[in-house]
């Protein structure tokens, strides 16, 4: 891609942004919002199924029918808090893009892909490289928190969960905040730019 083109694809994209800033922030506040209630669920079938006695307390009495009974009472959870309205909201965003006029829409959709070789980070993927982050912060929390060599059956699942989601809080702290200074950073630059 040359460099007009590039400067082509970002003016098509700052025009969109300008002109539906509130839209796309909408989509980001959604997805916040489907994060922090996708973990709040997730708490509250942990809770719950202990209370309820689907699941043990204790990890070394868990086999694989309360894992099955476990995963799939997640899951349903998830999708009746979550899932049903995160697809009620997917539909209104795909109806507001369709009611778009279709010049504009067609301008956004011939936007030239880019095309080249695909980046890897360093494990081979994006995901690969964050569950190992996840995984390395947890371990530091279970250290830290004296359960290094204390047996698997003594834990509890509550402090399995806690302590996991501990560790995605901590790297989302770490790595979150300057991402989110430099998104806002270069917003406020292509608003400047603009006036």
């Amino acid at each position: 891609m040359s460099a007009s083109e590039e400067e082509i694809n970002d003016e098509v994209w700052k025009k969109f942004l300008r002109k539906h800033l509130q839209v796309v922030l909408f989509i980001i506040i959604v997805g916040i919002g489907v994060v922090i209630g996708g973990i709040f669920v997730f708490l509250w079938v942990v809770e719950n199924s202990q209370k309820l006695g689907l699941v043990p307390t204790a990890l070394g009495q868990w086999t694989i029918g309360y894992t099955v009974t476990f995963i799939l009472e997640v899951i349903l959870w998830e999708f009746i808090f979550i899932g049903i309205p995160l697809i009620i909201v997917a539909v209104i965003t795909v109806y507001w893009w369709h009611k778009l006029p279709d010049d504009e829409r067609e301008e956004y959709e011939r936007e030239p892909k880019k095309k080249g070789p695909r980046r890897r980070l360093i494990l081979g993927s994006g995901s690969g490289l964050i569950s190992l982050t996840v995984f390395l912060t947890w371990l530091i929390i279970v250290w830290n928190d004296g359960m290094w060599n204390i047996a698997f059956q003594n834990w509890t699942i509550n402090y399995l969960v806690y302590s996991t989601l501990t560790a995605i809080l901590w790297d989302l702290l770490i790595i979150g905040i300057p991402v989110t200074i430099i998104v806002f950073l270069w917003i406020r630059r292509e608003m400047k730019e603009e006036s």
